[in-house]
């Protein structure tokens, strides 16, 4: 009984005086942005697997707003366009009103609310690597742009492959010339346009992990698998009039290249992989299968898409 005793005791001890979980130690991890280290206050510290930052000291060094909201007991985080909701032990916090799922609870040491690093690092659009060499959490931008251009050589590929298929027919589906929403119920999580200093090329849509992901119109897969440029599991099909839709960061996907779908059809589910730290596709709209990463082959889903 006076060993338990004195165990418990060193536990409660270890909190208060280190300021972190007895199951931390305050030099567990280390974060670098842009290959610049960061000095947090509190420090972060490793929880079964995942890196946890004070949300706090995280905005306020990306030079963010961010305030505890007492209604709803809550921290709320403001970036350009988008906003952020966290109450404390949750894995479903909002951002622009719309329910995302992160993978580790939020939880609140020593009065700090304390979220998951991949989560706060994609609100900001970072990439997320592990440097086990210096056990360090590596932060960069620019993921997007380069999985865009990757994109356009996919594209291009694409294109030169289907001029050469002999059996490439449109009479193989029953095309509609419309778009539909990808995604039953899903929400807007990230808009098209200007983003964090650079272009997002599509929309975010939101859902629950394993939600069905639709054709948005009928084509030939073109692009299916892993694309280490970012995007994860992606799908990318072509359509008539040489357009193509683009469906990324799926936990797996339904279909292989060369297959035929129809408007309405599974391809995928909704996943997290890639550059991603919740769930949701990101969805594009592309005319033409050149471009180096620029405007003039993306197009806006949302003047596109037709929704119920």
């Amino acid at each position: 009984m006076m060993n338990k005793l004195v165990i418990s005791a060193a536990i409660i001890l270890m909190f208060f005086v280190t300021g972190v979980p007895a199951w931390a130690t305050s030099h567990d991890v280390q974060i670098y942005i842009e290959e610049e280290k960061c000095i947090f206050d509190p420090e972060p510290y490793i929880r079964e697997g995942s890196t946890m930052v004070s949300m706090r000291s995280f905005f306020e060094y990306m030079e963010a707003e961010v305030e505890w909201c007492t209604k709803n007991r809550a921290a709320v985080g403001y970036w350009n366009d988008k906003e952020v909701q966290i109450p404390n032990e949750t894995t479903k916090p909002r951002v622009n009103g719309a329910k995302v799922e992160i993978s580790r609870s939020s939880e609140i040491v020593d009065g700090r609310l304390f979220i998951p690093l991949r989560f706060a690092a994609g609100f900001f659009e970072q990439e997320v690597e592990w440097n086990a060499d210096k056990r360090a959490v590596m932060l960069s931008n620019g993921t997007e742009h380069l999985a865009t251009e990757q994109l356009d050589t996919d594209y291009e590929e694409a294109t030169v492959k289907e001029e050469k298929d002999e059996h490439s027919s449109s009479e193989n589906y029953e095309a509609t010339g419309n778009f539909i929403w990808p995604v039953e119920g899903g929400q807007v999580v990230s808009e098209y346009g200007p983003r964090g200093g650079r272009f997002h090329y599509g929309l975010d849509i939101g859902a629950e992990k394993g939600t069905p992901i639709l054709a948005s119109d009928s084509g030939k897969v073109v692009v299916s698998g892993w694309e280490s440029s970012g995007y994860g599991y992606a799908v990318v099909i072509k359509h008539d009039d040489n357009y193509y839709t683009r469906y990324a960061h799926n936990a797996r996907n339904l279909v292989s290249v060369g297959d035929y779908v129809n408007q309405g059809d599974i391809i995928a589910e909704i996943g997290a992989t890639g550059n991603a730290t919740c769930f949701h596709v990101h969805f594009e709209v592309r005319h033409g299968g050149k471009g180096g990463g620029n405007t003039d082959t993306h197009r806006d889903p949302a003047k596109y898409v037709i929704q119920d």
